[in-house]
Protein backbone atom coordinates (compact mmCIF):
# COMPACT_ATOMS: atom_id res chain seq x y z
CA UNK A 1 0.00 0.00 0.00
CA UNK A 2 1.52 3.59 -0.80
CA UNK A 3 1.42 6.09 1.86
CA UNK A 4 2.02 9.70 1.25
CA UNK A 5 3.86 12.28 3.64
CA UNK A 6 2.09 15.09 3.83
CA UNK A 7 3.63 18.62 5.48
CA UNK A 8 0.74 20.63 6.61
CA UNK A 9 1.08 24.06 8.15
CA UNK A 10 -2.08 25.93 9.59
CA UNK A 11 -1.71 29.91 9.45
CA UNK A 12 -4.69 31.31 11.73
CA UNK A 13 -6.53 34.67 11.53
CA UNK A 14 -8.50 36.94 14.06
CA UNK A 15 -10.12 40.47 14.54
CA UNK A 16 -7.98 43.62 14.50
CA UNK A 17 -6.24 44.22 18.46
CA UNK A 18 -6.54 40.25 18.87
CA UNK A 19 -3.30 38.23 18.18
CA UNK A 20 -3.50 35.19 16.03
CA UNK A 21 -2.89 31.90 17.20
CA UNK A 22 0.64 30.29 16.36
CA UNK A 23 1.50 29.23 13.42
CA UNK A 24 0.96 24.95 13.73
CA UNK A 25 3.22 22.89 11.45
CA UNK A 26 2.93 19.09 11.57
CA UNK A 27 3.69 16.44 9.17
CA UNK A 28 0.81 13.27 8.70
CA UNK A 29 1.23 10.24 6.85
CA UNK A 30 -1.72 9.31 4.82
CA UNK A 31 -3.07 5.78 2.96
CA UNK A 32 -3.51 5.54 -0.39
CA UNK A 33 -7.54 6.03 -0.36
CA UNK A 34 -7.25 7.40 3.16
CA UNK A 35 -8.43 10.48 4.39
CA UNK A 36 -6.01 13.61 5.13
CA UNK A 37 -7.83 15.53 7.78
CA UNK A 38 -6.91 18.94 8.39
CA UNK A 39 -7.92 19.85 11.58
CA UNK A 40 -6.48 22.57 14.34
CA UNK A 41 -4.27 20.80 16.82
CA UNK A 42 -3.97 23.11 19.42
CA UNK A 43 -7.25 25.05 21.27
CA UNK A 44 -9.08 27.61 19.38
CA UNK A 45 -10.80 30.76 21.23
CA UNK A 46 -13.85 32.99 20.70
CA UNK A 47 -13.99 36.39 20.53
CA UNK A 48 -15.78 36.66 24.11
CA UNK A 49 -14.86 36.12 27.49
CA UNK A 50 -16.44 34.65 30.41
CA UNK A 51 -17.93 35.84 33.56
CA UNK A 52 -14.15 36.10 34.74
CA UNK A 53 -12.54 37.88 31.81
CA UNK A 54 -11.02 35.08 30.44
CA UNK A 55 -11.19 33.53 26.66
CA UNK A 56 -13.70 31.22 25.67
CA UNK A 57 -12.41 28.15 24.20
CA UNK A 58 -14.29 27.30 20.93
CA UNK A 59 -15.88 23.64 20.79
CA UNK A 60 -14.01 21.63 18.89
CA UNK A 61 -17.17 21.00 16.84
CA UNK A 62 -16.97 24.37 15.45
CA UNK A 63 -13.64 24.20 14.28
CA UNK A 64 -13.26 24.95 10.66
CA UNK A 65 -11.71 21.63 9.09
CA UNK A 66 -11.55 20.07 5.84
CA UNK A 67 -11.36 16.18 4.69
CA UNK A 68 -10.20 15.16 1.84
CA UNK A 69 -9.85 11.85 0.10
CA UNK A 70 -6.29 10.98 -1.19
CA UNK A 71 -6.04 9.26 -4.32
CA UNK A 72 -2.20 8.38 -5.85
CA UNK A 73 -1.97 9.62 -9.09
CA UNK A 74 1.96 8.75 -10.37
CA UNK A 75 4.42 10.71 -8.86
CA UNK A 76 1.50 13.28 -7.49
CA UNK A 77 -1.33 12.71 -5.18
CA UNK A 78 -5.20 13.62 -5.81
CA UNK A 79 -7.08 15.30 -2.87
CA UNK A 80 -11.34 15.40 -3.27
CA UNK A 81 -13.71 16.96 -0.66
CA UNK A 82 -15.22 14.96 1.38
CA UNK A 83 -17.54 15.37 4.53
CA UNK A 84 -16.25 16.05 8.12
CA UNK A 85 -18.11 14.04 11.09
CA UNK A 86 -20.32 16.85 11.12
CA UNK A 87 -21.66 16.15 7.38
CA UNK A 88 -19.60 19.43 6.88
CA UNK A 89 -17.74 20.70 3.67
CA UNK A 90 -16.53 24.39 4.08
CA UNK A 91 -15.83 26.61 0.86
CA UNK A 92 -12.29 27.08 -0.13
CA UNK A 93 -10.19 28.27 -2.67
CA UNK A 94 -6.49 28.84 -3.58
CA UNK A 95 -3.87 31.67 -2.93
CA UNK A 96 -2.25 32.32 -6.16
CA UNK A 97 -5.44 29.92 -8.16
CA UNK A 98 -9.12 30.52 -9.54
CA UNK A 99 -10.90 33.21 -6.74
CA UNK A 100 -13.56 30.46 -6.08
CA UNK A 101 -13.23 26.28 -5.87
CA UNK A 102 -16.27 24.54 -5.47
CA UNK A 103 -16.21 21.99 -2.33
CA UNK A 104 -15.79 18.24 -3.62
CA UNK A 105 -13.69 19.80 -6.13
CA UNK A 106 -10.29 17.87 -6.54
CA UNK A 107 -6.70 19.35 -6.80
CA UNK A 108 -3.08 17.47 -7.27
CA UNK A 109 -0.30 17.97 -5.08
CA UNK A 110 2.98 17.11 -6.42
CA UNK A 111 6.49 16.48 -4.34
CA UNK A 112 7.63 19.51 -3.04
CA UNK A 113 5.34 22.13 -4.27
CA UNK A 114 3.27 23.44 -1.74
CA UNK A 115 -0.48 24.44 -2.47
CA UNK A 116 -2.53 26.87 -0.27
CA UNK A 117 -5.91 26.47 0.53
CA UNK A 118 -8.20 29.24 2.59
CA UNK A 119 -11.68 29.50 3.80
CA UNK A 120 -13.12 31.14 0.99
CA UNK A 121 -15.89 33.44 2.58
CA UNK A 122 -16.20 37.30 3.28
CA UNK A 123 -14.09 38.48 5.54
CA UNK A 124 -11.61 34.82 4.92
CA UNK A 125 -9.90 32.38 7.77
CA UNK A 126 -7.76 30.35 8.46
CA UNK A 127 -5.19 29.15 5.50
CA UNK A 128 -3.81 25.61 5.11
CA UNK A 129 -0.45 24.72 3.23
CA UNK A 130 -0.08 21.09 2.17
CA UNK A 131 3.10 19.62 0.89
CA UNK A 132 3.72 16.48 -0.63
CA UNK A 133 7.05 15.34 1.07
CA UNK A 134 6.81 11.38 0.09
CA UNK A 135 4.93 8.64 -1.41
CA UNK A 136 6.48 4.93 -0.02
CA UNK A 137 5.53 2.03 -1.26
Amino acid sequence: MTTATIQLELTGTSRPGIDPPPVETYTVCVPCDGVLELIPQGDLFTQGCDDEGKTERLPPEQWLRYYFHLAVAGDAVQLTQVPDEYSFMPPYGFRGGPAWQAPGTSFRLQLREPVTIYYNVPGGGPEWTLTLLELKT
